[in-house]
């Protein structure tokens, strides 16, 4: 009987030996662990700063442009120098300023266009002043004469001709408070409509009435 046993235990054991070697044949190989991949060359080309990249801030690049430097602003008014201050500029109908700059004074009362005493020659806007052609040219306003404004070379009619010209139908002279003091021409009635007359004053080449205008030297 116990030998029995023995064959039968025997027999259980190559069996379990058997069934494992079978699982062993049947189970898949073990996945092989992943390879490391390098660096994308790419990649570590974008790593690195572009050598010709735009300024982070366009705003503050500084500007090269020899126009865009330049100075369109005309030179300060000649407050101690106007004389210096037309050489510079050459032409300009109004400069910087009110005062009237004080060698402009002595330089009008040595040419007797103004006397010393007059209380109101320093007052702002009684003389003007311009440069043309390098030269000063001087204005007294204080005479009625309109100065700023340039002249009025229009052969037309204005409002206030017609309208004097309906009272005073043939009158040899429209008065200038009626055809307005730009005007070059001198104007008259006939039966009741303004008649342009004989031209009293040339206008320069800055459409200013040379009459009204006088060239000053220091």
């Amino acid at each position: 009987m116990l030998k029995e046993l023995k064959l039968i235990a025997t027999a259980c054991c190559i069996a379990a030996l058997l069934t494992a070697c079978q699982k062993d044949k049947e189970a898949p190989p073990a996945a092989e662990p992943a390879k490391t991949t390098e660096s994308a060359p790419a990649a570590t080309e974008a790593a690195k700063p572009a050598e010709n990249a735009a300024p982070a801030n366009p705003a503050t690049a500084t500007t090269t442009d020899p126009a865009a430097q330049t100075s369109q602003t005309a030179p300060a008014a000649g407050a101690t120098d106007p004389f210096a201050y037309c050489e510079s500029v050459g032409t300009i109908d109004k400069p910087e300023g009110e005062a009237l700059p004080e060698k402009l004074i002595q330089a009008m009362i040595k040419a007797n266009l103004v006397t010393a005493d007059m209380p109101m020659l320093k007052e702002p806007g009684f003389v003007q002043w311009r440069c043309m052609d390098k030269k000063v040219l001087t204005c007294v306003v204080g005479a009625n004469i309109p100065c700023e404004a340039k002249a009025d070379i229009s052969k037309e009619p204005n409002a206030g001709m017609s309208e004097f010209c309906k009272t005073e139908a043939n009158a040899d002279n429209i008065p200038a408070a009626a055809t307005s003091r730009e005007t070059v021409y001198m104007w008259s009635c006939k039966d009741g409509k303004p008649v342009v007359g004989e031209q009293v004053s040339q206008v320069d080449a800055q459409g200013f009435a040379v009459n009204n205008w006088m060239a000053v030297a220091p």
